[in-house]
This record gives structure tokens, C-alpha cells and sequence, in this order.
């Protein structure tokens, strides 16, 4: 084959994996385990498609009848699939990796 040919071809292949780079396959989904930092499932699978924060208030009773109150920061991302890959939640709390669904 013409290497004038083959070139072409093969950006365009090279272009097709990238654009489903965001999808998670069962393998990757797999090595996921809950507690493990946002940093590292950027690491992993990189940026998700969509992301979502909120912030709950979360208060607890102490022994001598005080409230104490904080923030906890509350995330899901999705990474998107495609027509081989399912799509991939993850859900944090304050950054740790807490629930995965496929």
C-alpha cells in the first residue's frame, strides 16, 4: 500500500479512539474502589464528561448536648458512553470516591 495512503488512515483511526477516550471500560471500572481521591480517577480516566457539586450541611449532636456543624462537599461525575461502552457514574463526598455504577 501507497504510504501517502496509509498515513491518512491512520489519523483518522487515531481520531476515532480519542474521541471515545472518556468512555470507562468494565476493566478500568473494575480497578475503581471506594475511597480513592478524585486525583487519582482523573489519573485514570481522565476529565468526566459532566460533573455536578453541591454542598451539604451535616451536623452531629456532641456529648454535652452541642451541635456541631459542617460542609461536605458533594460531587457526581459522568463519563459518557458509547455504542460499546455503558455510561459511568461516580459519586464523592468531600473528594473520596464513595459509590461507582455502570
Amino acid at each position: 500500500m501507497n504510504p501517502r495512503v496509509l498515513i491518512p488512515i491512520l489519523i483518522l483511526i487515531l481520531s476515532q479512539s480519542l474521541a471515545h477516550a472518556n468512555g470507562v471500560d468494565s476493566h478500568q471500572f473494575g480497578m475503581l474502589t471506594t475511597g480513592m481521591p478524585e486525583q487519582e480517577i482523573v489519573r485514570r480516566l481522565g476529565q468526566p464528561d459532566t460533573r455536578s457539586n453541591t454542598i451539604e450541611v451535616v451536623c452531629t449532636r456532641e456529648s454535652r448536648g452541642e451541635t456541631r456543624c459542617q460542609q461536605i462537599s458533594v460531587s457526581r461525575w459522568t463519563y459518557s458512553g458509547d455504542g460499546h461502552l455503558m455510561p459511568t457514574s461516580l459519586s464523592f463526598r468531600d473528594g473520596v470516591l464513595t459509590h461507582k455504577h455502570k
